[in-house]
């Protein structure tokens, strides 16, 4: 049985890898497009306060409703891509770890940030993957502490925390190059 079968066109091998990297980058542009259009930021501002939003005249359950549909549609997307590619699938492959583990990618990553959401969940996901190789209990526990220690020390993300920290650092770097008012240093002393 091939993996993934589209009308008499069978899909396989490196052909699906290609074809699994165009889709990812078609779902990343078509979501950063959504979320910079006036529907995202209406979107976004449901996120950071509902209350914000319905005061100013925009039907949160509409939106949110929107919002369900979308991710459903993509976890349908990524479940048959997933069947179709292991060939099989039980109801304990989607049990409790499988559930949690896009929520510890999402929190690891940070959720503001389309970007760091897809980088970090492929760093965690490639970890995950080495450490299951020698120990799936070690990688569940590893990944238990991981949320615990995102929740605790960076609510906003390990990558979003790294990503402003290395921002700050490079302002103070160009803040000390330009001089403490932010002009051109002459040379003069």
């Amino acid at each position: 049985m091939d993996p993934l079968t589209v009308g008499e066109v069978y899909i396989e091998g490196t052909i699906l890898y290609y074809v699994l990297i165009a889709l990812i980058l078609v779902t990343y542009l078509g979501l950063r497009m959504l979320v910079n259009s006036r529907i995202g930021n209406v979107i976004v501002a449901i996120r950071e306060d509902p209350q914000r939003a319905e005061m100013l005249g925009y039907d949160v359950r509409k939106y949110q409703l929107l919002t369900f549909c979308i991710g459903s549609g993509l976890a349908g997307l990524s479940g048959a891509l997933y069947t179709s590619w292991g060939q099989f699938i039980t109801p304990s492959s989607i049990g409790l770890p499988a559930a949690a583990m896009p929520i510890i990618w999402v929190a690891f990553s940070g959720r503001s940030d389309l970007t760091a959401t897809l980088v970090g969940s492929f760093l965690l996901l490639f970890g995950f993957q080495t450490i299951t190789i020698y120990s799936q209990q070690a990688a569940l526990v590893l990944m238990g502490a991981l949320l615990l220690a995102t929740v605790m020390m960076m609510p906003q993300g390990f990558i979003v925390g790294i990503a402003q920290a290395v921002g700050r650092r490079w302002q103070q770097l160009s803040g000390r190059k330009r001089g403490g008012n932010g002009s051109l240093q002459s040379g003069e002393s």
